[in-house]
């Protein structure tokens, strides 16, 4: 997500973490980016995108969580952004959670789509997509 600091007005990292938000916050000072922040917290468990302003972009990479998290999300997917999404179909990778969970990628495009997004494959292996 620093990859965009330079592009956006704000960014905001969600890491749930410790070691990764250690990283992040340490890229930031390092480039002096005083437009970045990083939340610490589960998203849709401790922390949730519509407690922020409605994005523009969000980039998904929640090994696993993409569903519950949109579902927590109305009010950002109603602010309509442009999400980018890596899929995930194996299980939910949470040392939180005693048994994994099978994903439904399916579930996550269905869900957007009835929100009135389009989605597109990124790439040929269809792990990536971009709703719009």
């Amino acid at each position: 997500s620093l990859a965009f600091a330079d592009k956006a007005c704000r960014v905001v990292n969600f890491e749930a973490r410790d070691k990764l938000v250690n990283q992040l916050e340490r890229g930031i000072a390092k480039n002096n980016f005083d437009n970045c922040d990083v939340i610490s917290g589960y998203v849709g468990k401790d922390v949730y995108l519509d407690e922020f302003s409605s994005p523009d972009v969000v980039l998904m990479d929640v090994e696993g969580w993409e569903y519950d998290i949109l579902k927590s999300s109305p009010e950002t997917i109603d602010a309509h952004p442009v999400w980018i999404i890596e899929l995930h179909d194996k299980g939910k990778t949470d040392p939180n959670v005693d048994t994994p969970e099978m994903v439904e990628p399916e579930k996550v495009k269905n869900l957007l789509s009835k929100n009135g997004y389009s989605i597109s494959p990124i790439g040929n292996t269809g792990k990536h997509i971009i709703a719009q």
